[in-house]
């Protein structure tokens, strides 16, 4: 049996217990269906399905709510090829569920929690270029149920995923806590690949800068 939230799922390696989408009180998943999603909260598991499936044609996709998965089992000749750029870095702050959904929408199942924990989520990331279908898909080929979109491209770079845990005032502060007070806090990385340092002086190597960042979705 399924745990709570999740449904099973039998068009999926052979049947499994999957998140359901979250749902706000009017009964509507609060995630909207993003064409260019960040990636980086994805699983390991996830990312290796996707490597694998790009590297045997276009990669086909479900994406529903806040779910997005691999249909690794449904096949569409076609080939990708790497478009190199210029560095270009990012960085910014979440601070409360709204902006969950809105930055990381595929990352709320998992960060949800340490926003309730009092937690702030931070994401640093480079980005250097761009793995691009050559052509869209014609024919799809295989287990296609449920198939919404295909990966038009894949961009690659570093990445830092941090949670910021705000501290106590330092002995420095005054009664009021206005003055001369620097707040701690604690960083606890979550998540990461590649070396964002190198990446963004132009240094890095393809292990430095060959973390999958963002998806660019096109739909079917």
């Amino acid at each position: 049996m399924c745990p709570p939230g999740t449904t099973w799922d039998a068009t999926f390696h052979g049947g499994t217990c999957v998140l359901t989408p979250l749902e706000d009180v009017s009964g509507q998943s609060p995630c909207q269906v993003a064409l260019n999603p960040l990636i980086v909260e994805w699983p390991g598991l996830s990312k290796t399905e996707l490597e694998t499936a790009s590297q045997q044609g276009i990669v086909i996709v479900s994406y529903v709510g806040c779910i997005l998965k691999v249909l690794t089992g449904c096949q569409a000749p076609g080939t990708y090829e790497l478009k190199k750029s210029a560095s270009n870095h990012d960085f910014f702050d979440i601070e409360d569920e709204a902006e969950l959904y809105a930055r990381l929408p595929l990352g709320v199942a998992s960060l949800k929690g340490e926003l309730a924990q009092g937690r702030k989520v931070s994401l640093e990331y480079v980005s250097v270029g761009q793995r691009v279908a050559v052509k869209p898909p014609v024919t799809l080929v295989g287990t296609c149920a449920g198939a919404t979109h295909y990966v038009r491209s894949v961009t690659v770079g570093a990445y830092k995923l941090e949670t910021r845990a705000k501290g106590q005032l330092t002995a420095g502060a005054d009664v009021g806590g206005a003055v001369g007070g620097v707040k701690r806090e604690q960083e606890v990385r979550l998540r990461g690949q590649g070396d964002v340092s190198k990446c963004k002086s132009g240094k890095g190597s393809a292990d430095d800068c060959g973390a999958l960042l963002q998806l660019g979705l096109t739909p079917l």
